[in-house]
């Protein structure tokens, strides 16, 4: 399957940055497919699997180097790191530990999109270009 970068004109705007709009798009892009399913994990109980649906409240567990691959961006996940963290220091993307597994190093994300939205509104661009709910 061949992926596609898509560089959003209003992001550059907001963001002042090629990358880190396409890294935003990118973001926003998991957010919208997480959205779109259902998160169930299993519980055993008296030896069957019992389905709970799960409430992620938008985070989603996504590795550096995973958006690094789909974003074609052929950089490194240090790099790419540094551009999450920037996206984070601006408001734009919230940033946590799983909080059910501390174990796991993966970090989880969640769009910050009033932020997004404010910021569109900001420069000058209509805010109905994000198209999920936050």
């Amino acid at each position: 399957m061949l992926r596609r970068v898509i560089i959003k004109e209003e992001f550059v705007a907001i963001t002042g940055d090629y990358k880190l709009a396409i890294v935003l798009n990118q973001l926003l892009e998991y957010a919208q497919q997480y959205a779109s399913f259902v998160h169930v994990e299993y519980e055993e109980e008296n030896g069957q699997n019992i389905p709970l649906i799960v409430n992620t409240g938008g985070w989603f567990n996504v590795t550096s180097e995973e958006v690094a691959r789909q974003t074609l961006m052929n950089i490194s996940s240090k790099t790419m790191r540094e551009y999450i963290k920037a996206l984070v220091k601006k408001g734009w993307v919230e940033e946590r530990d799983n909080p059910s597994h501390k174990w796991n190093r993966t970090k989880q994300y969640r769009v910050n999109h009033d932020q997004v939205r404010k910021s569109l509104l900001h420069v000058g661009y209509d805010s109905t270009v994000l198209t999920i709910e936050g």
